[in-house]
């Protein structure tokens, strides 16, 4: 069944994220072929032939996605794509690149890259590819915020507990102590290595251990 580019459009766009593409290439027609797919579903991309130049690009501002060809004079495009990694950024790559090496599709991959895509290619090919891309670096960034939240919660929670003005403490099923917080310590004077993994009978005086 043919991708139909307009149906999609919702779909491919990150409409969350209002970051261009990046397209590094060489060759300027190439590069002026793939924005007009690219802006053919509302994507805005901008197009350099450098790797040097793509280096001074990211420094300026922050792009969703870099569609690298590999084969350029002065760097390889290996050499953007170990930059892209050093800097730990939200960018995702795409190469898309003449090289007919197996091996270089591998390499390229386990060093990061999303996918490759080897020229010539079809335009809908190159818009699947670039929809995926979007749509794990959404998830991604989902999932990182969902983790910094539930770390959040859980710093407030332990703060809470060790500043409340009663003693807090856990016991497992069998009466060993397993978390106190800290009034355990201020008002008791016990540390934590003094209380956890003991019994709670050794912390109750001989009468009351049967009420306990």
């Amino acid at each position: 069944m043919k991708w139909n580019r307009l149906e999609n459009l919702d779909r491919l766009l990150d409409r969350s994220s209002p970051e261009p593409i990046l397209v590094v290439d060489d060759e300027p027609r190439l590069c002026q072929g793939i924005q007009q797919i690219l802006a053919s579903v509302g994507l805005e991309s901008t197009a350099v032939h450098s790797v040097a130049d793509a280096m001074e690009a990211l420094k300026q501002r922050l792009y969703c996605l870099v569609l690298l060809d590999l084969n350029m004079p002065g760097a390889h495009g290996t050499e953007l794509l170990d930059y892209i990694n050093q800097q730990k950024t939200d960018t995702c790559v795409i190469v898309v690149s003449g090289e007919k090496q197996l091996k270089t599709a591998v390499d390229v991959i386990k060093n990061g890259a999303r996918d490759y895509i080897k020229k010539p290619f079809n335009p809908d090919e190159l818009l699947i590819a670039i929809k995926n891309a979007l749509e794990n670096r959404k998830l991604e960034t989902e999932n990182r915020r969902i983790v910094e939240e539930l770390k959040r919660s859980e710093a407030l929670h332990r703060f809470i507990v060790h500043n409340s003005p009663d003693l807090l403490y856990i016991v497992d099923q069998n009466g060993y102590f397993t978390f106190i917080n800290n009034n355990v310590t201020k008002l008791l004077g016990y540390t934590r290595k003094d209380v956890i993994g003991k019994h709670f009978s050794d912390f109750v005086s001989a009468v009351d251990r049967n009420r306990a």
